[in-house]
């Protein structure tokens, strides 16, 4: 985590956009500047306005992200299926892979994770987690976990306590979360780090989001 001394922090924009899903992932090969603002609950388009402030205002994103595509198509597979099973839009969780060197981070797949409420809060099954990460390894030998993804609306608290969760994993992860119900026309994909403010005297989490380019396959 990075630490900063804030002073409160900024209301979330509105939501980046709807997505027509692309090409399985690839090389590091050209790529297409991307940025959004992210999404919360069970991917319904929440007013940006009415989120929680859990937006660090004035940071200035400390990694680069470069995103392949495949990661994008699991996580719409992953909420689509979960839909289609519940009848209703629902929120899903995953792991994020890949590699990183030094400040650069190239995202190149994914997995899902279960999780379940206590007390209407999210709590990851890390169990499962790593299970599935040690079968990852042993097919993806060069992978790294390097964060989390879910989807919804604008990040909110809830959000702020899955990655705590997901900081007893690794010490610095990535946020992605992907908004499938908006009805923008950019790529409603917004990838995040945190960092610890100091708001009212105490110590606090927030998101500052990241700029990301979206990795696509060499001709």
């Amino acid at each position: 985590l990075r630490s900063l001394s804030g002073t409160s922090a900024a209301k979330m924009a509105a939501p980046a956009a709807a997505m027509t899903p692309a090409g399985g992932g690839g090389g590091g090969g050209s790529s297409l500047a991307g940025t959004g603002s992210g999404s919360n609950g069970a991917g319904m388009e929440v007013d940006a306005a009415a989120a929680p402030a859990v937006m660090a205002s004035g940071v200035t994103g400390s990694v680069s992200v470069a995103l392949h595509p495949l990661v994008i198509l699991n996580i719409s597979d992953h909420w689509i299926r979960m839909r289609s099973q519940e009848g209703r839009p629902v929120q899903v969780i995953g792991a994020l892979i890949g590699c990183q060197e030094g400040r650069n981070i190239e995202v190149m797949n994914s997995f899902e994770l279960l999780s379940h409420s206590v007390e209407e809060n999210v709590v990851i099954d890390k169990e499962y987690y790593y299970t599935k990460e040690e079968q990852f390894k042993q097919v993806f030998k060069d992978l790294e976990f390097l964060g989390w993804y879910t989807t919804g609306g604008p990040p909110d608290q809830s959000d702020i306590h899955v990655h705590k969760q997901v900081c007893e994993i690794i010490e610095s992860p990535l946020f992605l979360k992907l908004n499938p119900m908006t009805k923008h026309t950019d790529l409603p994909v917004s990838v995040f780090e945190s960092v610890i403010d100091i708001i009212n005297g105490e110590a606090t989490m927030l998101f500052a989001e990241l700029t990301y380019t979206l990795a696509t396959e060499e001709a």
